[in-house]
């Protein structure tokens, strides 16, 4: 019987490797089938790479389940091949993903709407701390530091309000708060930021006209002396550059820029002397008025002001030249919640030092001055305003 024999050899391998090879005993894919399972990866590739970037777009997804329903009403047949349903199970894995994409979304979702009422405070707190630094021109306002002005008065005045300004804003950058947040956050910055621009450039202008004038002044003195004539600045403009000295001094008392100012005037002194003696000859030191029992304290504080700015040189004389204190008072909040007031009040006086350098005399205009801020007086400070020579037979 070798031909029975046979088919049943035949059958037997064919059942052996069916079952080594289960795709063997599937029938071939109908090529629209191939086609959509192909187009169906593609979609959920796309779907899955949307995903990981943060969106949960389901268009994709929704196109490959469109594909599979039609495998199913087209090709019944094919259903159970290994390769639709290892796309129907890629179908559902995806969905699941997105699904889970979309309830983490949700939940931050509410999550931030849940901090946004306990954020929103934090903002409009902190624009309502800001907003007190709005310039504001009325007399007594916090915000009038912020207000451009060339009035050296009120820019002393206002110079604690200034520093106040500078320490709340810092405070609020150190937050990291966008600003942008809140509408009304978004103008207190603004306003404060402005408000101390305002200030800083309105401060800045004294010196920098100083500087301006003083070089100014230097470079016709040059070119007069190259043209052999000797002719002084006219008395308004020295005198306007003293006043731009002496304002920068008070400004910015002992930085480097008013040192600057003060060696720069020196020299514009000497040049000034050098052509008109008699400018040299008719200086002459003020005489001590001060009579007040702290006198010797004062002229300490003056003397060691000298010396800071001429190390070395020897001490001739100190006068007190006022014969009292000048004071100036201001009220100001306690601080941000403005349920108190304090009085601020500045005492100064001015003195002057005779000190030799070398050969040559000057004489060095300095002030003294202490804040009495609450009730509570601050450390005594003195500074250099300017220095002038001086022939020492006029030491008085």
């Amino acid at each position: 019987m070798p031909k029975r024999l046979a088919c049943i050899v035949f059958i037997l391998f064919f059942l052996v490797f069916a079952s080594i090879n289960p795709l063997a005993a599937q029938a071939k894919l109908p090529g629209g089938v191939i086609s959509r399972l192909g187009k169906i990866e593609t979609y959920l590739k796309s779907t899955e790479a949307r995903i990981q970037s943060g969106s949960t777009n389901r268009n994709d997804l929704d196109m490959a389940i469109e594909l599979m329903k039609e495998i199913k009403k087209s090709y019944p047949e094919t259903f159970s091949h290994p390769d639709v349903q290892a796309a129907e199970k890629r179908i559902a894995e995806v969905e699941t993903a997105l699904e889970a994409a979309l309830s983490g979304k949700a939940q931050a979702k509410t999550a931030a709407a849940a901090g946004a009422a306990a954020s929103e405070q934090t903002l409009v707190d902190w624009a309502r701390r800001l907003a007190e630094y709005k310039p504001d021109g009325r007399p007594g306002s916090k915000g009038l530091f912020g207000i451009s002005t060339e009035d050296i008065d009120q820019l002393l005045a206002q110079k604690t309000n200034y520093e106040k300004a500078k320490v709340v804003y810092a405070e609020f950058l150190a937050t990291g708060l966008d600003k942008d947040a809140h509408h009304e956050l978004r103008q207190a910055e603004y306003d404060i930021k402005t408000g101390i621009l305002n200030y800083e450039q309105s401060r800045n202008r004294i010196p920098d006209e100083a500087a301006a004038k003083l070089d100014e002044a230097l470079a016709w003195m040059n070119a007069r002396q190259a043209e052999g004539k000797a002719i002084a600045l006219s008395p308004d403009v020295k005198k306007r550059i003293d006043v731009l000295v002496e304002q920068s001094s008070l400004l910015f008392p002992g930085s480097s820029r008013v040192r600057a100012l003060i060696s720069k005037k020196a020299e514009l002194d000497k040049r000034m002397e050098e052509m008109d003696k008699t400018i040299l000859e008719n200086r002459v030191m003020s005489p001590d008025s001060y009579k007040g029992k702290d006198a010797e304290e004062l002229r300490s504080f003056a003397r060691t002001a000298a010396l800071k700015e001429a190390p070395g040189a020897t001490v001739l004389k100190v006068n007190i030249t006022k014969p009292e204190w000048q004071s100036e008072s201001v009220v100001e909040w306690t601080d941000t919640t403005k349920t108190a007031v304090q009085y601020r009040v500045t005492d100064s006086i001015y003195a002057q030092v005779a000190v030799k350098i070398r050969s040559e005399v000057f004489l060095y205009t300095v002030y003294i001055g202490k804040d009495t801020v609450g009730g509570k007086t601050r450390p005594t400070t003195a500074h250099v305003m300017y220095k002038d020579r001086l022939l020492e037979k006029n030491i008085r």
